[in-house]
């Protein structure tokens, strides 16, 4: 079976948390973000097979994440 690569974007430590541990418990390989320029710096670099996120967040929100996820 094959390892699917998430990418978990979102301000809320407590929300990241939650989701990435029960993620996690079902075996997909979980990376998580803070916020949206820790997560595009992360696309820079690695393939992701999806991109989870809050919609708002402080400087750099959830649609321009998505955005440049869709660029790379």
């Amino acid at each position: 079976m094959r390892e699917y690569a998430i990418l978990l974007v979102d301000d809320d430590q407590l929300i990241l948390k939650t989701q990435s541990f029960i993620l996690r418990e079902k075996g997909i390989k979980i990376t998580t973000a803070q916020d949206g320029a820790m997560a595009i710096d992360l696309l820079k670099t690695q393939h992701f097979d999806r991109v989870i996120t809050d919609l708002v967040m402080g400087a750099i929100n959830g649609i321009q994440v998505l955005k440049k996820s869709q660029r790379d």
